[in-house]
């Protein structure tokens, strides 16, 4: 025999009502993050990536910085899972242009740090696209430094990660770093 709970005499049978469940965890499914805050934080992304030509890197790396704490504050903060992956995402862009710019820099210690943590999240994310970038970055790091046999080879590996239609673009425009760059 199954007892079914009653209802208390306050509530109508039938009445729409939250259950125990859902009152006790709600605040679980709650967010400090918001889809605006990830918007924001993509369109800051594209912005600083569509700087990189014409900006010194020092100037971008600062900005590149707050950004990337920002994400890792809200790494910490409540979210959903699709928040949680969007962050991973945008985190592994950030990252990825930090270790651009660290490269630029001859940083080449926080480069590496960069470029394993753009793949980490990438991976966690993932974001083909990114892993390939990171690989596609290490190749040119490795070319600028005269090793055309590595390079050639991260470049295969960059490509077979890479989802179909990723193209190595020039996006040097002129200001004297490298052609093979990420799509800024």
């Amino acid at each position: 025999m199954v007892i079914l709970p009653r209802h208390p005499p306050t509530e109508r049978v039938g009445a729409p009502t939250r259950s125990p469940f859902a009152r006790q965890y709600s605040f679980k499914f709650s967010s400090d993050v918001g889809n605006e805050t990830l918007r924001r934080l993509e369109r800051a992304f594209d912005e600083l990536a569509t700087a990189y030509p014409s900006t010194p890197p020092q100037e971008l790396l600062e900005r590149v910085r707050r950004h990337s704490a920002y994400v890792a504050h809200l790494l910490d903060a409540k979210k959903t899972l699709s928040e949680h992956r969007r962050l991973l995402e945008v985190g592994g862009w950030f990252s990825l242009l930090g270790a651009t710019l660290h490269i630029d820099l001859k940083q080449e210690d926080a480069a590496t740090a960069r470029l394993v943590t753009a793949a980490t999240l990438a991976q966690e994310s993932e974001q083909d696209e990114i892993h390939a970038w990171c690989y596609e970055t290490t190749a040119w790091r490795v070319l600028t430094n005269g090793d055309y046999t590595q390079a050639a080879e991260l470049a295969v590996v960059a490509q077979s990660i890479a989802p179909k239609g990723f193209v190595s673009r020039d996006s040097g425009h002129g200001s004297g770093r490298s052609s093979t760059r990420p799509p800024w």
